[in-house]
C-alpha cells in the first residue's frame, strides 16, 4: 500500500465555457492538513505520485460523481427510450429521447472542459484514471451502445457528420488515455485496445445511416433497385394462372437476399441477382418439408418468411422504384385470399387478425432498417460479431480488474478518513457497478440479436437452403432461437381520436397548435377487433373493384342512396368533416335517447356504433394532427381544418356551454337556407340520417360501412416519407391499410372524390 501527502491550497473554481462550476466545500477537521494519509489507488496505478492539492481532490472527485450520474441517467434514458418510442406517440418520452440522444456529445465537452482545468502533473492518479475510464464509457454510450442509429429520416442523410463528431471525439479521449494510462506505467493496454475496437464498431452505424438514406447512391435507392428489376421478371419464373395464395405456390416474392450474388446485365446495365432459381422465395419457404416449418409452430416462421419479403417489397415505394405486380390478378388474389381467406361476410378472427399481425412485423422490419443498426448487422451476417463480442470481452476484464482493487463493497458511500472525505473508493466503486452494467448490456443485446426477426430469417432460409441444418439437434437449436418466450411490442396498437364538437375549445392558437394542442384535444383508444374487422371486410370488397371507392359504394349497398351527393365535395377533407360532424351529431342523438332502449337495441347497435365512432374521430385526428398521411395537400387540409375551428365553430357556438347539448340543439337548428359551409353541411347531413333512417341499428351499419371504406379510400398516398417519420413515433393504423393495399397492387385514391357514378 503506497503512501501520499495531502496538503492544503488555494480554492480554484472549474470552467466550462461561459459557466464556472464552484468547488465544493472543504470539509474542517481538527487535524492538520498536512497530515499524512493512506490512500489506495485503484486499478494500473504507477509507483510514485506528487505531492497533491486537497482542494483538487475533492474538486475532481465532486465533478467526476457529477459526470457518473448525468452520464448514466442520460444513457439509461437513451437506450430505455430507443426501444420505446416505436410503441408510444406520447410527446415526452419522444422529447426526452431527443434529449439525450442529443447530449452526448455535449456531455463528453464536459469532461473535455474538466481536465482542461485539471493540472495533469498535479491532480492524483486515481482520479485521472477513473476520468479515462469515463472517457471511454461515454464514447461507448455515444456511438456504440444501443441499437438506435437516427431520431429521425433527416439524421441519416449526413452519416459523415456523424462519424466526424465521433471521430473527433474519439481522437479527444484518446488523448486523455495517453495522458491517464501511459505516463508511468505499461500495463494499461485494454482501454487502447476497447478504444480501437469501438472505433470500428462505429462504422457499423455508419453503414446503417447510409443504407438508410433516402437521397445517397448507396441507400435505400439503391438497395431496393435488385428488388424492383427480380419482381419485374418474378411473374415470369412461375405459372401465373396456377398461382395459390394459400399455399403460396406461385409467389417467388424474396426472403434470403443478404447473401444472394448479383451481376450487371446489359442492355439496362443494373445489378440484377445472378441466379434467380437459387434464391430463397416465399414458395420455397411453404415448400420446405422439414420438421421446423412444418410442425404446428411453423405457420408463426412461415409468416415471419413472408413479412421479411413483404418488407423488401414495401422498401422499392422509399426508392421510387416502380411496382410492376401491381397490375398482375395475382396480386389482388393474394389479399383476398391469402391474407384475407374466405368469402365476404364469413371472417373469421383467426383470418383477418393473420393479415395484420403480417403487416406489423412488416412495418417493425421497415422501422429497423431506417432507425437501427440491425439491417447492417444482418447484411455483414449474425454471426460475423467478434467486434461485439471483443467489446464485451474487454469490458468484462476491466470491471474485474476493477473489483480487484476494491478493499469491500462498503466503499459505495462516502468515509470519513483522515483529514477529510475521501470520495476516491466511492468512485472507484461506482465505475466498477457501471462497467459491470456495460457488460451486462452488451450481454442482453448479444442475446437480443440473436433472437431478433432478423436472425430468425437469416437462420431459417439456411435451414431452407443446406440439409445439413435439418439434424434433429440443429433443428431443436434454431426452433428455441426462433420461438424465444420474450418479444417486444412493435408498435402501439392505439387510435388517436379527435372529436371536433368536443375539442374545438381546447385548440391552441395556430401558432402552437402542433405543440400544445395534441396533450389536451387527443385521446387514445386500443385498436379493437371490430375495427379490425370492419376494415378487412371493407379491403376485401374494395381491392375488387376497378377504382377504390369512396364511400358511395357502402352507401349502395346499404340503400342509402339519398347521401350520394354527401360523398361528391371538393377535397376529402370536405368529406372527413361533413360526416366526422355528421356521425358526432347521431352518436349525441343516440346518448339521449340510451334511456329507453332495450338491451337488445343496444346490443344490435353496439359493435357498427363502435366502428362508426372511433374511425370517424380518428380521421378527424389525421386532419387536425397527421394531415400529410392524407391524400390531399398539407396546406390545404391545414388552412381547410383552422377556418372550420378558428371561425365557423366559434361563431356557431357562440354563447354555448361546453356540454354538446347545447351544441346538438344548436346544430339541429340549421336550415338549408344557411351558407353552405362544412359545419352547415355536417348538421344537415346528421339531420338526415336521423330523420331518413330512423332504426338506430340500420342507421349505425350505414355509417360503419361508410367509415372502414372511406378510411381505405383515403390510405394510398404517395408521400411515403410520412409514413416512416410516423414508424418513429409508435405508428398509424392508415399505414398498415396503406402497407396491405400497396401489396395488393392499389397505389394511390382517385384523383377526385366524385366517383358516385363508379359506385
Amino acid at each position: 500500500m503506497l503512501k501520499c501527502s495531502v496538503s492544503g491550497g488555494k480554492s480554484c473554481s472549474l470552467h466550462l465555457g461561459l459557466v464556472a462550476i464552484p468547488p465544493p466545500p472543504v470539509f474542517k477537521t481538527n487535524k492538520s492538513p498536512q497530515r499524512s494519509h493512506s490512500v489506495r489507488f485503484p486499478i494500473l496505478l504507477g509507483a510514485h505520485c506528487a505531492p497533491l492539492n486537497r482542494d483538487i481532490i475533492l474538486r475532481t472527485s465532486s465533478s467526476t460523481m457529477a459526470f457518473d450520474d448525468a452520464e448514466g441517467t442520460r444513457a439509461t434514458i437513451s437506450y430505455g427510450l430507443g426501444n420505446l418510442r416505436r410503441i408510444t406517440s406520447i410527446a415526452c418520452f419522444r422529447n426526452s429521447f431527443w434529449f439525450a440522444y442529443i447530449t452526448a456529445g455535449l456531455l463528453l465537452s464536459y469532461l473535455t472542459g474538466l481536465f482542461r482545468q485539471i493540472t495533469f502533473q498535479a491532480a492524483e492518479r486515481t482520479d485521472k484514471e477513473i476520468l479515462g475510464l469515463w472517457g471511454i464509457i461515454l464514447l461507448y454510450t455515444l456511438g456504440v451502445s444501443g441499437n438506435t442509429t437516427a431520431f429521425s429520416l433527416q439524421d441519416n442523410e449526413n452519416p459523415r457528420r456523424t462519424v466526424l463528431v465521433f471521430v473527433f471525439q474519439s481522437f479527444w479521449v484518446l488523448t486523455v488515455l495517453f495522458i491517464t494510462f501511459l505516463t508511468e506505467t505499461s500495463r494499461s493496454g485494454a482501454p487502447f485496445l476497447l478504444w480501437l475496437l469501438m472505433t470500428l464498431r462505429v462504422r457499423e452505424r455508419q453503414l446503417a445511416m447510409n443504407y438508410a438514406s433516402l437521397t445517397s447512391s448507396t441507400g435505400v435507392v439503391s438497395r431496393s433497385r435488385k428488388i424492383a428489376e427480380y419482381m419485374r421478371k418474378e411473374h415470369e419464373l412461375s405459372n401465373e394462372v396456377e398461382a395459390d395464395p394459400s399455399s403460396m405456390r406461385g409467389y417467388k416474392y424474396l426472403v434470403g437476399v443478404s447473401d444472394a450474388k448479383t451481376e450487371w446485365t446489359s442492355p439496362s446495365y443494373v445489378k440484377q441477382f445472378k441466379d434467380p432459381q437459387q434464391l430463397i422465395t416465399t414458395d420455397k419457404i411453404w415448400d420446405c418439408e422439414g420438421r421446423l416449418l412444418s410442425s404446428a409452430g411453423g405457420d408463426q416462421l412461415k409468416d415471419l418468411c413472408l413479412s421479411f419479403a413483404l418488407f423488401w417489397m414495401l422498401l422499392r415505394r422509399f426508392g421510387g422504384h416502380p411496382i410492376y405486380e401491381s397490375s398482375h390478378d395475382k396480386t389482388r388474389r393474394f389479399i383476398c385470399d391469402g391474407l384475407f381467406p374466405g368469402h365476404d361476410g364469413h371472417d373469421d378472427e383467426f383470418e383477418y387478425e393473420r393479415a395484420f399481425r403480417v403487416i406489423e412485423v412488416e412495418l417493425n422490419f421497415l422501422y429497423d432498417y431506417f432507425y437501427t443498426r440491425y439491417y447492417a448487422i444482418y447484411a455483414k451476417g449474425i454471426t460475423k460479431k467478434s467486434i461485439q463480442l471483443g467489446i464485451l470481452g474487454l469490458f468484462c476484464w476491466l470491471a474485474i480488474q476493477t473489483h480487484k482493487e476494491k478493499k469491500d463493497l462498503l466503499d459505495l458511500v462516502y468515509f470519513q478518513k483522515g483529514g477529510g472525505y475521501n470520495m476516491q473508493e466511492a468512485n472507484v466503486s461506482f465505475t466498477w457497478i457501471v462497467l459491470i452494467a456495460i457488460t451486462g448490456l452488451e450481454l442482453v443485446q448479444i442475446g437480443i440479436l440473436l433472437c431478433s426477426d432478423w436472425s430468425k430469417v437469416l437462420w431459417l432460409c439456411s435451414y431452407v437452403r443446406k440439409q445439413l441444418w435439418k439434424y434433429k439437434f440443429i433443428e431443436t437449436m434454431i426452433g428455441v432461437a426462433c420461438c424465444a418466450p420474450w418479444s417486444f411490442k412493435r408498435w402501439k396498437q392505439k387510435l388517436d381520436q379527435h372529436s371536433l364538437l368536443h375539442d374545438h375549445r381546447r385548440l391552441c392558437p395556430k401558432r402552437c397548435h402542433c405543440l400544445v394542442s395534441p396533450f389536451i384535444c387527443v385521446r387514445r383508444v386500443k385498436l379493437s377487433k371490430q375495427v379490425k374487422k370492419a376494415v378487412a371486410t371493407s379491403i376485401r370488397t374494395s381491392i375488387r373493384s376497378p377504382e377504390l371507392p369512396n364511400g358511395a359504394a357502402s352507401l349502395r349497398r346499404n340503400d342509402a342512396r339519398d347521401f350520394y351527393s354527401d360523398c361528391q365535395m371538393e377535397t376529402h377533407t370536405h368529406v372527413i368533416l361533413v360526416w366526422h360532424i355528421a356521425t358526432s351529431l347521431c352518436e349525441i342523438h343516440f346518448q339521449r335517447s340510451a334511456h329507453s332502449r332495450s338491451v337488445e337495441e343496444k346490443t344490435a347497435c353496439s359493435d357498427n356504433f363502435h366502428v362508426a365512432t372511433v374511425l370517424s374521430k380518428y380521421c378527424a385526428y389525421l386532419v387536425a394532427f397527421a394531415p400529410e398521411l392524407l391524400p390531399d395537400s398539407v396546406t390545404i387540409t391545414r388552412g381547410i381544418y383552422h377556418r372550420v375551428v378558428n371561425f365557423e365553430a366559434k361563431k356557431m357556438f357562440r354563447g354555448c356551454n361546453i356540454t354538446n347539448e347545447s351544441k346538438y340543439k344548436k346544430l339541429m337548428a340549421v336550415s338549408e337556407e344557411q351558407s353552405p359551409a362544412i359545419l352547415e353541411k355536417g348538421a344537415l347531413l346528421g339531420k338526415g340520417l336521423i330523420n331518413k333512417i330512423g332504426e338506430e341499428a340500420k342507421r349505425w351499419k350505414v355509417l360503419a360501412d361508410f367509415w372502414a371504406e372511406l378510411i381505405v379510400f383515403l390510405a394510398p398516398t404517395e408521400n411515403v416519407r410520412a409514413h416512416a417519420e410516423h414508424l418513429a413515433v409508435g405508428g398509424e393504423f392508415i399505414t398498415h391499410i396503406w402497407a396491405l393495399l400497396t401489396h395488393g397492387g392499389i397505389l394511390k385514391s382517385n384523383n377526385r372524390t366524385d366517383n358516385v357514378a363508379a359506385a
